[in-house]
C-alpha cells in the first residue's frame, strides 16, 4: 500500500513538473532539492523555536532584530550582483561558455567581497554610535560571509547545481548553528549570536574552499567577452535597489515594531513569521527552480511560455500550499503556542499574515520573471512604489494594532507589488501575441 502511495505521488509530482516546462531528465534533482528545502524549512524552525523557549519573548525580540539587520546588511552588500551573476551565467552555461561564466562569477564576488566589507565597517562604526544592544554586534561581522555564501548559492543555480545551492541557501548555516546551540550548556543571546555568526564563517570558509578546487581551471578574474566590472555594477544598481528595499520591507515591520512597541511584541510577529515558513520555502522553491529558466525563454523571445509557466506555477504552489494555509488559520493559537505560552497573543497576526501568504502562492513568481528577463528598472519602481505605501501604513496600523497592525501592514505591501508587477509581466508577455498578429 505505501509503495502505490508513493509512486501515485512521485507520477503527480512529475505532472507537475512537466506542466512547468521542467524536463523528465531532471524531476529527480528537483525532486531533491525540494527535499533539502523542506529540511531546512524545518531545521530554521526548530532553531528559532529553541531560542524562544531557552531565551524568552524579549532575547528572542533582540535576536530577530540583529537578523533582519543581517539580512538588510547583506542585501547591501551583495548589490544585486548575484542576480546579475545568475541571469548572465545561466546564459553562459545555456550555451556552454564555461570560462566566460567563470569569470563572471570572480568578478561578482570580488565585488561583493569588497562592498561587503565596506557595509560591515560602516555599521560597527555606526554601532559604536548608537546604543545598540552589544550581544548583536557579532551580526555586523557576519555581513561579509553571508553575502558571500548566498552569491555562491545564485551562482551554483547558473550552473544547475540546484541540490548545492539550497543547502547553502536554507541547510547549512542554520543546521550548524542549531548543533552548537543545541550542545550549549547554557543557551542565551550572546551565545546563540556568537553560534550563528561562526557558522557563517566556517560555511563559507568550506565552501569558497570546496569550489575553488572544483572550479580553479575555469576562475579567472580577466577573460574577453566578460562583462567588465563597471557594466555589472550598472546593471546590478536598479536591481540592488529594488533588493535592498525588498528586503526592508520584509522586515520593515519588525523594525518598527521594535522602535514603537515592546521588545515582546517584536518576538510576537517574528515568531508568527517563523511559523510560515512551511509556507515561504515553497514559494522560493519554486522561483530557484524557475529563475534559470525565465532568463533562458526570454532570450529566446518565448514571452507566451513564460506567461503560461507563471499561471501554472502559481495554480500548483496554491494546489499544495492550500490545505496547511487552512489548517494554521483555524489552529493558530495552538501553532503559536508551541513557542511558548507568551507567544499565544499573536496569533491574529499569523491569521493576517496567512492571507498574505495566499497571495504569494498564487503570484509569487512574477518578481523572478521581471528580474530575470531584464526588467529590473520596472521591478525596482514597483518595490519603491511599495515601499512607499508602506512607509504610510506600516507606523499606523502598528501604533493603533501592534502586532495584528503589522500583519496587516505586511499583507497591504504584498498586495500593492504583487498587483503592479502582475500588471507589467502581462503587458510584457502580450508583446509578442502583437508583434506576431502584424
Amino acid at each position: 500500500m505505501g509503495v502505490k502511495l508513493s509512486s501515485a505521488l512521485f507520477e503527480l509530482y512529475k505532472r507537475c513538473m512537466d506542466t512547468l516546462g521542467i524536463g523528465s531528465d531532471r524531476h529527480v534533482t528537483v525532486a531533491r532539492v525540494f527535499a533539502v528545502r523542506i529540511v531546512g524549512a524545518l531545521i530554521q524552525f526548530l532553531f528559532f523555536l529553541i531560542l524562544a523557549r531557552h531565551i524568552g519573548a524579549g532575547g528572542f525580540g533582540l535576536f530577530s532584530l540583529g537578523y533582519a539587520f543581517l539580512l538588510v546588511a547583506s542585501s547591501i552588500a551583495r548589490w544585486g550582483i548575484d542576480q546579475v551573476a545568475l541571469r548572465q551565467m545561466s546564459r553562459d552555461v545555456a550555451r556552454h561558455d564555461h570560462v566566460l561564466g567563470g569569470t563572471m562569477f570572480m568578478r561578482g564576488a570580488l565585488l561583493v567581497l569588497v562592498i561587503g566589507s565596506v557595509v560591515a565597517c560602516l555599521a560597527a562604526w555606526f554601532w559604536t554610535v548608537v546604543d545598540f544592544p552589544r550581544a548583536l554586534l557579532p551580526f555586523v561581522w557576519a555581513v561579509v560571509p553571508f553575502s558571500l555564501l548566498n552569491y555562491l548559492a545564485e551562482c551554483m543555480r547558473a550552473q544547475d547545481r540546484q541540490l548545492w545551492a539550497a543547502a547553502l541557501q536554507v541547510l547549512a548555516v542554520p543546521a550548524g548553528a542549531l548543533m552548537i546551540v543545541w550542545l550549549s550548556a547554557d543557551v542565551s543571546l550572546s551565545s546563540a549570536v556568537d553560534a550563528f555568526v561562526f557558522t557563517c564563517f566556517g560555511i563559507c570558509i568550506i565552501a569558497y574552499g570546496f569550489w575553488g578546487w572544483r572550479e580553479h581551471s575555469r576562475l579567472h578574474i580577466r577573460g574577453e567577452g566578460a562583462m567588465p566590472l563597471a557594466e555589472i555594477m550598472l546593471c546590478a544598481t536598479p536591481i540592488a535597489l529594488a533588493a535592498i528595499v525588498s528586503t526592508w520591507l520584509g522586515f520593515a515591520e519588525t523594525s518598527i515594531l521594535g522602535l514603537l512597541r515592546s521588545p515582546e511584541e517584536v518576538a510576537g510577529y517574528s515568531a508568527a513569521l517563523r511559523a510560515l515558513f512551511v509556507f515561504s520555502f515553497m514559494i522560493v522553491a519554486v522561483n530557484n527552480v524557475l529563475a534559470p529558466r525565465f532568463s533562458v525563454l526570454y532570450q529566446d523571445n518565448e514571452l507566451q511560455t513564460i506567461w503560461a509557466t507563471v499561471k501554472r506555477a502559481g495554480t500548483l504552489t496554491l494546489m499544495v500550499t492550500s490545505l496547511p494555509l487552512l489548517l494554521f488559520f483555524l489552529f493558530a493559537e495552538d501553532i503559536m503556542n508551541i513557542f511558548g505560552d507568551e507567544f499565544v497573543f499573536a496569533a491574529n497576526s499569523l491569521r493576517i499574515l496567512l492571507v498574505g501568504q495566499l497571495v504569494l502562492s498564487l503570484s509569487g513568481t512574477l518578481g523572478t520573471v521581471l528580474m530575470m528577463c531584464g526588467h529590473e528598472q520596472a521591478f525596482k519602481k514597483i518595490i519603491i512604489l511599495s515601499a512607499c505605501a508602506n512607509f504610510v501604513a506600516a507606523p499606523s496600523l502598528i501604533w493603533l494594532w501592534g502586532v495584528s497592525g503589522a500583519a496587516a501592514s505586511a499583507v497591504f505591501t504584498i498586495m500593492v507589488a504583487n498587483v503592479m508587477c502582475l500588471a507589467k509581466v502581462r503587458r510584457m508577455c502580450s508583446r509578442q501575441k502583437e508583434i506576431q498578429s502584424i
